[in-house]
């Protein structure tokens, strides 16, 4: 078949601060709203059936406490404690989750000293076993390589491990895991 078949959509960010550039994509500050606008659109997407070609499948985004970058710059750290990112910020997620959504896209941020992209906190504490998400994870356009640049990591071959140990399904973009992970497969 051709055509569409999965959408980058939807946003399912929580957002506070009104200096971050992404506050139009969301609904708002408010984790109960925030919750049935995401739920909705996942639902609006996916139809009944994947099978049925007028839908799509949803990628909600971005896992997890993009909205809550300091002084709203993208790519940043996100100071949150762990009580607001249970209570309010992991509403939109749970939300993709609930609706069934097919895939999450991992965030650029920095949580709790680690980009998302390859924190097992984020994607298999919160994301796998908190909310209980059994789809796929993609990384944001580029992120995985953003490792290093946030000097967690210090080779392709570290990020693509890191990556792979997070859980992170799909790499977006860099070629991380196409030109490291048959190496680190071959090493066991």
């Amino acid at each position: 078949t051709s055509g569409l078949h999965v959408t980058f959509s939807t946003m399912a960010d929580l957002t506070r601060d009104a200096r971050w550039g992404r506050v139009m994509e969301s609904s708002g500050e408010d984790p109960f709203l925030n919750y049935q606008m995401t739920y909705a659109a996942v639902k609006g997407y996916q139809g009944e059936s994947l099978k049925d070609p007028s839908t799509l499948a949803a990628c909600g985004k971005h896992v997890v406490a993009y909205g809550a970058a300091v002084a709203g710059k993208d790519y940043t750290q996100a100071e949150i404690s762990k009580h607001s990112l249970y209570q309010y910020y992991l509403e939109g997620y749970r939300a993709c989750v609930d609706a069934e959504a097919e895939l999450l896209m991992s965030s650029f941020n920095v949580v709790e000293g680690l980009p998302s992209t390859v924190s097992p906190f984020v994607l298999k504490t919160l994301i796998r076993q908190h909310l209980g998400f059994k789809g796929v994870i993609i990384s944001d356009y580029d992120s995985l390589n953003e490792a290093q640049f946030h000097h967690v990591t210090h080779s392709g071959e570290e990020t693509a491990l890191m990556g792979m140990q997070a859980t992170l399904d799909i790499e977006m973009s860099s070629g991380i895991y196409q030109n490291h992970i048959l190496h680190l497969i071959k090493k066991g």
